[in-house]
């Protein structure tokens, strides 16, 4: 089979997926850490640590900061930086640092490590905890406790947007904590869809009889028309305490949608041209520039033609067309066109596979 034939079909299936409502992560260029004092030394400690969190909300994994050429950067944070400045929160000083997000993605290509662009999936996470008495509930989204607040503080590190339910009567209605513990995402779905989220989590913490912590939790996507649920992902352990549970929960999901859509630079430099239909005014072409500006997948995106309110992209990629086919299929604003005529089979050279979108 001709490699530019093959590709198209794997474009195909790539592109066989729902309509997500993934968000923008906002402020991935800056960190806020705590600092001793606004003395130069401690600034410039602190500047290392903002720099270093700014990576990892890039990456998504913490790992990357033993990468010998990020490491090394890290001891030069002044080279990245746009601003900084002090704020104070119930006693604590912070440092707020602004860092160059073109040359920290440069410093991230440089090292090889994959990139993660702003789009994110949505999570939406069911959790079973147990109270002081023992007595087992569903964590919402209001909640003040520990385990909730450690979950929105190591998820925004990583830049992984996370929710959990209301759990309102609405909610109450449809789920019992025994069906998150008992894991029936089938169930769990129906209550799910209000949230718009791309994918649910069912995941559970208790406390054993020797003081211990486990946890388990399964990660599925949101789709319907599903007779079988097989998760994406699950995991079940036994830690010391609860914010071993938690950070070995967010970690895992953390990389796994790491693996989905953050990209890397394969060095193959391969081309796929993608036709934006709906763009019907300057305003919609703005919005459409920006957007793709912001594709980490792209080396490279110029306007290739305009017809009408048909706009074709040539992307020139760091990763594959199936990389940019998922990046793409997490813009809540594009609906994926299914057409047969993607490209001429019979020309005797390979060209450009094509995808299409509609610009909602």
């Amino acid at each position: 089979m001709p490699k530019h034939i093959f590709l198209l079909m794997t474009l195909v299936l790539a592109l066989t997926v729902n309509s997500a409502f993934a968000v923008e992560v906002k402020g991935l260029d800056q960190a806020s850490v705590p600092v001793a004092s606004r003395s130069v030394a401690d600034k410039n400690i602190a500047l290392k640590a903002a720099l270093a969190a700014v990576v990892v909300k890039n990456t998504g994994d913490d790992k990357v900061l033993q990468n010998p050429v990020i490491a090394g950067q890290l001891n030069n944070p002044n080279a990245f930086l746009v601003q900084f400045g002090y704020e104070e929160l119930d006693g604590q000083l912070y440092l707020k640092g602004q860092f160059d997000e073109r040359r920290v993605v440069q410093l991230l290509r440089q090292a090889q490590v994959p990139v993660w662009g702003k789009q994110r999936p949505l999570i939406l996470v069911w959790l079973s905890v147990q109270d002081a008495q023992q007595q087992r509930g569903l964590l919402s989204d209001a909640s003040t406790s520990d385990i909730r607040t450690l979950f929105k503080q190591d998820a925004e590190a990583k830049g992984l947007p996370l929710s959990f339910p209301l759990m309102d009567l609405d909610d109450m209605m449809q789920v019992s904590e025994a069906d998150v513990r008992g894991n029936f995402p089938s169930t769990i779905y129906q209550a799910s869809t209000r949230y718009h989220a791309d994918y649910f989590v069912l995941a559970s913490i208790r406390l054993q009889a020797d003081g211990r912590e486990s946890y388990r939790f399964y990660l599925y996507p949101m789709k319907q028309n599903v007779t079988m649920w097989r998760p994406l992902l699950q995991s079940e352990q036994t830690v010391a305490t609860d914010p071993n549970a938690v950070v070995n929960m967010v970690t895992a999901l953390s990389q796994y949608f790491v693996s989905q859509y953050a990209v890397a630079d394969s060095g193959a430099g391969e081309q796929v041209d993608v036709v934006f239909d709906g763009i019907d005014s300057m305003a919609r072409l703005k919005a459409l520039e920006t957007y793709v500006a912001q594709l980490t997948v792209a080396r490279s995106a110029v306007i290739a033609r305009i017809q009408g309110n048909r706009v074709t992209y040539r992307f020139t990629l760091y990763g594959s067309p199936e990389e940019l086919a998922r990046q793409l299929n997490l813009e809540s604003r594009l609906e994926h066109i299914d057409t047969q005529a993607v490209s001429d089979f019979t020309s005797p050279v390979a060209p450009a596979p094509t995808m299409e979108y509609h610009w909602q």
